[in-house]
């Protein structure tokens, strides 16, 4: 019996140990320089958002996005995130669905002469169809405007407005120019409206 509860404790450390380990972020050392140590001092006590607080912010919510390019160019897109985790994305002519998940890891940060382990959540967006974007798609969520990557949030509303689902079409092109969600709502109604 007490070799069955050395096996179990060493299997147990083992596995448990694969696990914790899987669960930690590389360490942060936050850089400091005499002129801006109150601005490193916040980075450091940062708190981080939680899964709660990152599921309703995104539950049942169209979103307007941007991503600078190059040569100045502006592309545009807008997604839908449901409140069973699921999200559809417009970009240009394409419609794009997968499920959104959080994950909780720990991670240590370090500034000057102090640390602290902090636990923080990846916002991960996938793409069951589309195994190439899958690549690098978690971010760690720092705040909410951190929550898709290289975007810019140009507009939040409650709802579907657009009435985005992953088994229709894109309505039109998705122009690259300012634009409103109230404006694709129009232009989509115009687009299905009998001539």
């Amino acid at each position: 019996m007490k070799y069955v509860v050395i096996v179990a404790l060493v299997a147990l450390a083992i596995f448990g140990w694969t696990e914790v380990y899987d669960r930690i972020l590389p360490t942060e050392y936050i850089a400091s320089s005499p002129d801006s140590g109150l601005v490193h001092e916040k980075d450091f006590d940062h708190r981080y958002l939680t899964a709660t607080e990152i599921s309703d912010y995104l539950r049942d919510t169209t979103m307007l996005l941007s991503s600078p390019q190059q040569d100045d160019l502006v592309l545009t897109s807008v997604i839908y995130l449901n409140a069973d985790h699921t999200f559809v994305r417009w970009h240009s002519i394409d419609i794009h669905s997968g499920h959104w998940t959080t994950q909780s890891k720990i991670q240590r940060r370090v500034y000057r002469d102090r640390s602290r382990w902090v636990v923080v959540q990846l916002f991960c967006q996938w793409h069951p169809n589309e195994p190439e974007l899958n690549v690098d798609n978690c971010q760690v969520a720092y705040d909410q405007s951190s929550l898709f990557q290289n975007d810019r949030l140009l507009e939040k509303v409650s709802g579907n407005p657009l009435g985005l689902d992953a088994t229709k079409r894109a309505p039109f092109q998705l122009p690259s120019k300012q634009l409103t969600i109230q404006w694709l709502a129009e232009r989509i109604k115009e687009s299905i409206s009998p001539k």
